[in-house]
Order: C-alpha cells, then sequence, then structure tokens
C-alpha cells in the first residue's frame, strides 16, 4: 500500500481531507523514501497467529466477498459483504497487529456485484480507502450515496473524510494510492458514466475497462476507458508505481482475433497517458492480482492452453489451466515465471518477499518447505523476490478458504476467506475467516 500525502495549505480543509491533528502532522512532513518503514521504536512487534472468524458471511462460491489490506504498522483492515436470515449488510473491520478489534463501522446494505465489486486500500498514516457497489441508498456515514458505484476514504480512526457516488453503469474492482494522496480506482463502464471530464464510454453498447483518479480530498483529476471497438477490456485489479504512475491488470477479448480471453499489463503515467502494454493471446486466462515492491511488478493469475514468457511457451498441465505468478521490471520488462496450482488469485509483496493465495487442485507443488498442504486445496505461498520458492503452507479445506492477502512490512500476512461452508434448503452459509501467520 502506497503513502499519502495531504497536498492543501489549508488548515479546515486539510482537517475534513486528513483527520485528527496526529494525522495533520504526519502528512505534513516530507514523504519518506520509497519502501521506507517508520521508525522502529514506532513499530508494533508482530505477535502470534491470530484468527477471527464472523457468522452470516455472503458466501460467493467463486467469488470474493471480502478483502484485506495492512498498513505499515501492521494494523489490518477488512471489508466483507454479510447475508443473513436478518438482512444484508457490510462491514469495514480494523484489527491491531495481535487481532484485536480497533474499530469497526457497518453499513446497512450488502456490498452487491457477482464479480467481486470491493477493494480496500490503506496508505502511509493509516487512512483507509474502499471501493464497491451496492444499493444507491446505501449510507457509509455522509448520506445515501444516490448511485450503485462509490469510492470513499475513512481516517485511520475509522471516521468518513469523504464519500463520492460514482455511477450506476460502473463496476468498480480496485483501488490504489500514490504517495501523493491520490486515489487510483479501475474496473469496467457502460454507457452513461461521467466521473467529472465527459462521457467515459459510448462507443459501443458493451461494458469497457476503466481508470480514474481523484485527488487526496476526493476532486476528480482524470478518467479514461481503457480499451476499443474492435476489443473488451477488464480491469481486475492495479497497483501504483514508484513514479506515481498505475499498473493495470485483466482480462482482454480481441474479437477480430478469438472468443478466447487473454490476461494482460497495461502502465500508466501519473497523468494518464499511456506508457506501455503487453497481452498473451495464447494463454486463455486472466491476471487477477497485482502488486509493485521494490522496483518489481508481481502479477497473478491463471490460463488454460500456452503462455509464452521471456521467448518460452509453457503449456498448462491440465484440462482445469495453471496457477501462475510473474514478474515485471517497472519498465515492462518480463524478469521471471512460476506455476502456482490451477488458480493463483491475489498477491501482496513487502520488504522482498512475495505472498500468493492459490488453489493447490490436489497437485504436487514445488517448494523447499511444505506445512500441511496435504488435503488442502486453500493454499498460501511465499517466494523472494527473484522468484525463489520459500515454502507453500495449507490454510484450508477449500479454495475459497482464502480470497485476499495482505503482507505487512514484518513479514506477517493477513489472509480473509470462507469458513464452515454449509448448505441450506435455499443455499449456503458461511463464516468470514481473518486470519494472520508468519507464512
Amino acid at each position: 500500500m502506497k503513502r499519502f500525502a495531504c497536498l492543501s495549505a489549508l488548515w479546515v480543509v486539510t482537517l475534513l481531507a486528513c483527520g485528527g491533528a496526529a494525522e495533520r502532522e504526519a502528512e505534513l512532513a516530507p514523504p519518506p523514501a520509497e519502501d521506507a518503514l517508520l521508525p522502529t521504536e514506532t513499530l508494533v512487534p508482530v505477535g502470534p497467529a491470530w484468527s477471527y472468524l464472523e457468522p452470516g458471511f455472503a458466501y460467493g462460491g467463486n467469488r470474493r466477498a471480502s478483502v484485506v489490506a495492512a498498513d505499515r504498522l501492521g494494523n489490518v483492515y477488512v471489508l466483507a459483504s454479510f447475508s443473513t436470515s436478518g438482512g444484508s449488510k457490510s462491514s469495514l473491520i480494523a484489527f491491531d497487529p495481535t487481532g484485536l478489534p480497533r474499530w469497526r463501522r457497518d453499513f446497512s446494505a450488502a456490498l452487491q456485484g457477482g464479480d467481486g465489486e470491493l477493494d480496500v486500500a490503506t496508505d502511509f498514516w493509516g487512512n483507509v480507502f474502499i471501493v464497491g457497489s451496492s444499493v444507491p441508498q446505501l449510507d457509509l456515514g455522509g448520506g445515501p450515496l444516490g448511485k450503485r458505484a462509490f469510492v470513499a476514504k475513512f481516517s485511520s480512526t475509522g471516521s468518513l473524510l469523504w464519500q463520492r457516488p460514482l455511477c450506476d453503469s460502473a463496476r468498480v474492482y480496485s483501488v490504489a494510492t500514490d504517495a501523493y494522496g491520490a486515489v487510483w480506482f479501475g474496473g469496467t463502464v457502460g454507457n452513461g458514466c461521467n466521473l467529472g471530464g465527459g462521457p467515459l464510454w459510448e462507443v459501443t453498447s458493451w461494458e469497457q475497462g476503466f481508470i480514474a483518479k481523484f485527488d487526496a480530498l476526493g476532486e476528480y483529476v482524470f478518467s479514461r476507458a481503457i480499451g476499443g471497438r474492435g476489443d473488451q477490456v477488464n480491469v481486475r485489479d492495479m497497483t501504483v508505481t514508484s513514479d506515481n504512475g498505475v499498473v493495470v491488470v485483466g482480462g482482454r477479448y480481441v474479437f477480430a482475433e478469438s472468443t478466447q480471453i487473454r490476461p494482460y499489463i497495461s502502465k500508466f503515467a501519473s497523468n494518464g497517458p499511456h506508457r506501455w502494454f503487453r497481452d498473451y493471446p495464447e494463454a486463455y486466462g486472466d491476471f487477477w492480482g497485482a502488486e509493485v515492491n521494490g522496483g518489481r511488478i508481481v502479477v497473478v493469475g491463471a490460463y488454460s492452453l500456452n503462455f509464452t514468457f521471456q521467448g518460452t511457451t509453457y503449456p498448462a498441465t491440465s484440462i482445469f489451466g495453471d496457477g501462475l505468478v510473474v514478474a515485471y521490471s517497472e519498465s515492462g520488462g518480463e524478469q521471471w515465471f512460476r506455476r502456482l496450482g490451477c488458480w493463483a488469485k491475489a498477491v501482496s509483496a513487502s520488504e522482498g518477499q512475495v505472498a500468493v493465495l492459490a488453489s493447490s487442485c490436489s497437485r504436487t507443488l514445488q517448494f523447499p518447505q511444505s506445512v500441511d498442504v496435504a488435503g488442502k486445496d486453500g493454499v498460501l505461498a511465499l517466494y523472494q523476490g527473484n522468484g525463489t520458492p520459500v515454502r507453500v503452507r495449507g490454510i484450508g479445506q477449500w479454495h475459497s478458504s482464502g480470497w485476499d492477502v495482505a503482507l505487512s512490512p514484518r513479514g506477517a500476512a493477513s489472509v480473509t476467506g470462507n469458513e464452515n461452508i454449509q448448505a441450506t434448503s435455499t443455499g449456503y452459509t458461511s463464516d468470514l475467516s481473518v486470519f494472520s501467520l508468519m507464512p
């Protein structure tokens, strides 16, 4: 998660943007060096592994309904959607590094969308940013949104700083912040959506990928569609680079060439212009997650046919496809390629380590150390930044035992997912699972 710095010189505006006095003083300080830690004396040591369960989780099958972020002190933030016989809700929950609850905000409507339309990010000072889709009546604390999609910012103590309704035709999957407090978000958008710079997409009737940027106060900076008349693009995830640009990953259909989706990665400058692009036409797959750390972009996803990387073609080893973990330089150069199970769906990187959530699909996983993997479809894998495998750990019976992962600067991996999945006469029930461990 990238650091944040308030840009306003007006005290009252800074108060609205940044929260309390301590936050204002911290945010007016010079930004630290890239990937710097807070002073050692302010870090809370990582304690024993901890876990948290809450019933009534909105079980989504192969679709995530919870996400997680960790700040530079090791605090953990979870955004989750719940659905029970008593009604639906969504919650933003903060934990300290030992798993003790810090604060919680409950909202009166579930986050909707059948394809994981929610995300959470945090900045250097612990402000929290969320995106999602819900009913227009959803109130995050500033009144009903009035639109389906939204982006919002909370202080480190859970106070709403601002909320911005977007439009009904947008689906927002990812959020990130840069070193100066700007907020990036992206997903797909249909006709009739104007975030502040005019209609985003009116070329065709189908949805198209988009990215957008608001400043620290939540004001519009720019937005743009990704794709054109001859293709359809999905933005699954994004991550901010060291130059405050953004890397976007997802899947892309090129109508004149194939009906199969292909993974892509694309880089944009901090003010919007496109910088570089790669896609993999023969792969038949998708990229689902991306993270930048130490000048390297690490991406995860899956493919079912042939993935060609650095001139070598890697055929999929099963009809169910292969999970993959790949790395690029910030200028787009291909660096390393690894396969992992059949579905690698989330990645987090910090201090030269890379944590990846995946489904094992009962495969042999090539790691020097293997911990409690037998009979587990949900696995958490740890790599060095150069792609060297370190260890793999089983985390649950189901692939949905882990949906998202956040790696803190002290090396603790926090994971959200589903547990205690039960079939009922009307569908399935499950518990929200949050746990943290040293992978």
